[in-house]
């Protein structure tokens, strides 16, 4: 296993990358469920989280995130079940995804298992077109048809994904939306008859990360993830995160060509852990905001009638 993560990691600083259309969430690593639904029950306990990340501080209109997520192992561990809630909201648009989620797991050795994984939801899309102002348009111009009412569209969507840990490495691939839902706003003219498009593309997540242990009081855990959507440059982020004493993790994260991200992770004791993440830009947009910022709460249920006795990477 450490061999096929040293060599996906050297292959993949050969490529090229950019932005994405999802929200982001720089501790991905923490939070794995948001990307991959076969991660449901991977804990072995009943696993809560709670995200809000605000992008771009003092850009109006900014990217702002909610997310929320449970999931737990049943059938002695056989399966898993878990459920995503996510509100997204960016300028005049915002989003509200609500996901059931189901894995199936495979033992594969006394410490590895491989998991299938589906979720089924429905996306609820909100574009407030009509309340652009206009006022200041220069009188030579009309407004463009598409912004003249707005959109309040409801869609159902599912993803799918596979996922292989071990105590000290995982690796997992996904595409969480695999409908391509239009969200455009319809509109026609005396001459024309056309569409305003806002389609959903499909997102195509790989994720991978392994457990150094320097010694009893230092770990080491690196960590890539890579995002694809067909059409856009590829961006992937390279993480590394150091654990004292299994209590403070501190990290670092490069996303390509895009932005620095500090990590700072406190497990308050086996069931609770608090995460916050700083994301400088590496981009022009430096020049309008001071970065963005990410919080990140988890809290787990079930430990002093579990097995688990040491902290959980991932």
């Amino acid at each position: 296993m450490f061999r096929v993560f040293t060599i996906s990691l050297l292959f993949l600083f050969s490529l090229c990358a950019n932005a994405q259309q999802e929200p982001m969430n720089s501790q991905y690593m923490f939070n794995m469920l948001s990307i991959n639904p076969a991660y449901a029950g991977s804990r072995k306990v009943m696993s809560t989280s709670c995200m809000y990340r605000q992008q771009w501080l003092g850009l109006n209109g900014a990217p702002r995130t909610i997310y929320a997520s449970m999931d737990m192992p049943i059938k002695k561990e056989k399966l898993g079940v878990g459920m995503t809630v996510t509100n997204d909201k960016i300028g005049i648009m915002s989003q509200l995804n609500a996901n059931l989620i189901g894995s199936y797991r495979i033992q594969v050795s006394t410490r590895a298992t491989l998991a299938f994984g589906l979720q089924a939801g429905i996306n609820q899309f909100n574009a407030d077109y009509a309340s652009i102002d206009f006022s200041k348009t220069s009188s030579s111009l009309l407004p463009d048809q598409a912004f003249s009412s707005s959109v309040n569209k409801i869609a159902p969507n599912f993803g799918t994904g596979v996922y292989y840990n071990s105590d000290k490495f995982y690796v997992g691939i996904s595409a969480p939306k695999l409908i391509q839902n239009n969200f455009g706003a319809a509109y026609s003219s005396t001459k024309d008859k056309s569409s305003f498009r806002n389609t959903q593309s499909r997102h195509y997540f790989f994720i991978m990360g392994y457990v150094f242990k320097i010694n009893e009081l230092y770990t080491f855990k690196p960590s890539i993830l890579v995002k694809e959507v067909p059409g856009a440059p590829l961006e992937i982020d390279f993480n590394s995160n150091f654990w004292i004493q299994d209590i403070v993790g501190i990290g670092l994260s490069y996303r390509s060509k895009d932005a620095l991200v500090g990590i700072l992770e406190f497990q308050v004791n086996p069931q609770f852990r608090f995460g916050y993440s700083y994301d400088y830009p590496l981009t022009t947009l430096i020049k309008a905001t001071s970065g963005s910022h990410e919080i990140l709460v988890r809290y787990e249920f079930g430990y002093g009638k579990s097995n688990i006795k040491s902290l959980r990477y991932f």
